[in-house]
């Protein structure tokens, strides 16, 4: 028997599916694609920078010192420092008590330039000779020769030119005190021709000696006793130069000069450095006359370089001037009447 098909059922058939249209990827702009960079207005509007700030630059350093200069004299081997200008001497005198040393300025002078400058009455003597003679007419540049002696005691015997010291002075154990009669003379030479002799009483005690007395052609500056008190008119002083760094940063001293003269001769260069805010001093002596008063004029210059190569600089200009110390007024030593006849003139050999 045949088999039997099973009638066919067509079942309905679905319509397509239509797919959604896809947008196409949006390309990224590129930097070289001009077209799609954007459309830059040409209109002439200004356009506006923001303002930048500028660099900070590093604080800048002040580079300043000063520099000042003092004067002033030690008292009591340096106990005492007084200003220049502030000292007087207590007294001219050289005869409170017996001398032991007395140092004379020389200065080529006649007996006539002498009178009057000096209160040893007889007790002092002068003679020129020859002094019209072109042969004793001295120039300050001149060589003489001064001897100074009592009896066969030698106290002075050297050439000398005008300007320098006499020292007469104990020189041994012969004699405590300077003698009571010295006699000077000068001459074109040694054992030449003699120009002029004088005799004086350098021995102090009760005869008026003081200081600036005039001899013949030596003139008193200072005088010792025999306690060792000692009075004179040139007074040694201290000049103090002080450096102040005035600036916000370390400085070396290149350079310090007083008149022309160096000051930092002999410091290390450590030496020379002055930090900031502080100062540092440098020291030099000299003498002032303060019987007949004087004036010293100083120049301080300084260079100095900061830690940065900086340069600064500073000048003191500064006259000090001491006046005279009031001269004692003559008074002629009470002597009798000469007993002994008056120091004849020289006579040359």
């Amino acid at each position: 028997e045949e088999p039997t098909l099973a009638p066919i059922t067509l079942l309905p058939i679905p319509a397509p599916i239509t797919p959604e249209p896809t947008k196409s990827p949006t390309a990224t702009p590129s930097i070289f694609d001009v077209a799609s960079l954007p459309t830059v207005s040409t209109t002439n509007a200004p356009i506006t920078i923001e303002p930048t700030a500028p660099p900070t630059q590093k604080p800048t350093r002040v580079c300043r010192v000063d520099v000042d200069v003092d004067c002033r004299i030690n008292l009591n081997d340096g106990s005492i420092t007084v200003p220049c200008e502030d000292y007087q001497l207590p007294s001219f005198s050289c005869y409170e008590r017996d001398m032991t040393n007395l140092v004379f300025l020389y200065s080529h002078s006649t007996c006539a330039d002498a009178q009057g400058k000096n209160s040893q009455g007889d007790e002092y003597a002068c003679a020129d000779s020859n002094f019209q003679d072109t042969v004793c007419s001295f120039s300050s540049s001149d060589e003489v020769y001064v001897e100074c002696r009592s009896g066969d005691h030698e106290f002075f015997s050297r050439p000398i030119k005008d300007g320098d010291y006499v020292a007469i002075t104990i020189h041994s154990v012969v004699l405590n005190t300077l003698p009571d009669q010295i006699t000077c003379t000068v001459s074109t030479s040694e054992g030449g021709t003699e120009c002029q002799e004088f005799t004086f009483n350098p021995s102090g005690g009760d005869t008026p000696l003081n200081l600036k007395n005039k001899f013949g052609s030596l003139t008193l500056e200072s005088c010792i006793d025999t306690e060792f008190n000692e009075n004179e008119c040139h007074k040694q002083v201290v000049y103090t130069y002080n450096v102040d760094n005035n600036g916000d940063t370390n400085v070396n001293i290149v350079e310090l000069t007083d008149n022309g003269n160096d000051l930092t001769n002999g410091r290390n260069e450590s030496d020379l450095a002055v930090p900031e805010s502080e100062s540092l001093a440098f020291q030099e002596t000299g003498a002032m006359d303060y019987c007949t008063g004087s004036c010293v004029r100083k120049i301080a210059n300084i260079i100095a370089m900061s830690s940065d190569g900086a340069t600064c600089e500073d000048e003191e200009e500064i006259i000090f001037c001491v006046d005279p110390s009031p001269t004692p007024s003559p008074t002629r030593y009470p002597t009798p009447n000469p007993t002994r006849s008056p120091t004849s003139h020289p006579t040359n050999a």
